[in-house]
């Protein structure tokens, strides 16, 4: 039977299962405007999986989602494409309607493809909006790789917020800057790129602030340009206190590249989210700086909120959000096999730090996470890889031992490494489910860095409005002549306001002892009976 979604949270999840090269110019040799729609079946023999909720619909023909029902979404396309004849500049462009909501770039390079890049935003929609994504390079055609997806959840919180950059800048130095900072010369922002609520963007000290206490998920996709070869480091920061931090290389003949954050964090009120860049041994020319579409994003969970039961699977109601974020903070021996970057023994020393957790466990041992809940849980797994010779990598995410997303990432070696990579899943699971990831490689001798992670969030059991349980109508629990209503999925049966049904109707009680003195004869009062 299908799961009636109804007064839940919106969502909507495409995943590429085949490659396909499609073409990003007409039969003319015109190089279109705005590019083609990557999520059109029509364009080539693309196979997609989805799961969408039934107030988001997508025209496959067409290649557009539209919203039903007006809000602010997170949106996120991990893009793993390639080139076809050579290497180029791609850039990503997302529309509501005809209006540019987003554009993004990522390089792409031959004999080093295909390579994965994200990019995500809160985006705040009317009713009937229509989203497309699309894609435009400047030679013959590009690949839509396996392994490409796009996630689509409503924000159910508050608190959020998106920033977007969307004028590249610079900055000449190579000591710790932040690269948000206007200040600094390094970017600029349009209103187009933003949205917030409680949560309160600078420009001018490029900062995140939190209006109360609780879980924040992050995510920020770092698209920067580096000139020459360089070390990057980058740095998340709580005030002072560094929560994140990773080593990836800038090679000057990708540029530009995309480096992902993502993680779950415990904020307190008025806490101060910042995000640095450092580079080493390159001098101070040329400039450095972030590129068009990068975007850092936060919003609150909803973890204080708690639901009382609504599906079946729901025996006990329980919290919206369920979650857990583990980074690695060690790199894994060299190896050549199948690597868990969160099995103990795949380390000489491992050293994971569990950020948050709840409803989710962790078995360092094996690897595993377990979910204590059925629902459906969004997945993002972001590995750093680094190589002593040529490898290409192979990553899966895994649910009791089935792969249900896998990408080949682009070629990893001692010219382009550290390298990281995004891969991400939105999953059904049911109560005991197992996840796993892992990497495997075409040559030995490769490692997972620090800085690998996984963020898993239970997103299924999230309400958009806590209201609608005290406010929705619907068939009473309890009719005039005192029958109880059965439970049904397809009705709006959740009013909490329901009158009580007489107790003996429940329960043996009082009203069941009579004549029963001596044992004379049988009660004759029963249980009522629910309607059939």
């Amino acid at each position: 039977m299908a799961i009636d979604y109804s007064g839940r949270a919106s969502f909507a999840y495409v995943l590429v299962t085949t490659s396909s090269n499609v073409r990003a110019i007409d039969d003319a040799g015109v190089l279109g405007a705005t590019g083609i729609p990557v999520f059109d079946t029509d364009l080539a023999d693309i196979v997609f999986s989805s799961n969408i909720s039934n107030d988001i619909t997508w025209n496959q023909t067409a290649g557009t989602f539209t919203f039903k029902r007006a809000g602010n979404y997170h949106v996120m396309w991990n893009a793993v494409t390639s080139q076809n004849v050579q290497h180029n500049t791609q850039t990503y462009t997302w529309l509501l309607g005809t209006t540019v909501v987003y554009t993004g770039v990522n390089f792409v390079q031959t004999g080093f493809d295909p390579v994965e890049s994200t990019h995500q935003r809160i985006l705040s929609v009317s009713a009937n909006d229509v989203l497309t994504i699309k894609a435009v390079t400047q030679t013959e055609a590009m690949g839509i790789e396996k392994g490409t997806s796009l996630i689509i959840t409503e924000i159910t919180s508050d608190d959020f917020a998106s920033t977007t950059v969307t004028t590249a800048g610079d900055n000449t130095g190579v000591a710790e800057f932040n690269p948000w900072d206007t200040d600094l010369g390094s970017v600029a922002f349009a209103d187009v790129g933003k949205v917030a609520s409680g949560i309160v963007w600078s420009d001018t000290a490029g900062a995140m602030t939190v209006p109360s206490d609780g879980k924040y998920f992050i995510m920020v996709n770092i698209i920067h340009q580096n000139g020459v070869n360089r070390t990057n480091t980058f740095k998340l920061k709580k005030g002072s206190e560094i929560i994140w931090t990773t080593v990836v290389q800038g090679f000057n003949q990708e540029d530009p590249s995309e480096t992902t954050i993502c993680i779950i964090q415990d904020l307190s009120a008025s806490d101060v989210l910042t995000h640095t860049w450092s580079q080493s041994g390159t001098g101070t020319s040329p400039a450095v700086f972030l590129q068009t579409g990068a975007t850092f994003t936060v919003w609150k969970l909803n973890q204080d909120k708690y639901i009382p039961p609504f599906h079946p699977g729901d025996f006990m109601g329980g919290f919206d959000s369920l979650y857990l974020s583990v980074v690695s903070k060690a790199q894994t021996t060299a190896s050549g096999a199948v690597i868990n970057p969160f099995k103990t023994g795949n380390y000489s020393s491992a050293d994971f730090e569990v950020k948050q957790a709840r409803g989710i466990d962790f078995n360092s041992a094996s690897g595993d996470f377990t979910v204590r809940k059925e629902g459906l849980y969004m997945i993002v797994y972001r590995p750093t890889f680094a190589a002593a010779s040529d490898a290409i990598m192979t990553i899966n995410i895994i649910v009791n031992g089935v792969v249900v997303n896998s990408a080949n990432t682009p070629k990893v070696d001692s010219s382009t490494d550290p390298r990281d990579i995004t891969l991400s899943a939105f999953v059904a699971l049911d109560l005991g489910d197992e996840i796993a990831v892992n990497a495997d490689s075409s040559g030995p001798n490769v490692t997972h860095d620090a800085g690998t992670s996984i963020t898993i969030l239970r997103y299924y059991g999230l309400f958009r409005h806590l209201d609608i349980l005290e406010n929705t109508t619907g068939t009473p629990l309890l009719s005039d002549d005192n029958t109880i209503n059965n439970y049904s999925r397809s009705d709006t049966q959740i009013d909490r306001n329901s009158d009580q049904a007489p107790f003996k109707f429940g329960i043996r009680g009082a009203g069941t002892l009579r004549n029963q003195i001596g044992h004379v004869k049988d009660s004759v009062v029963t249980l009522g009976d629910k309607k059939s």
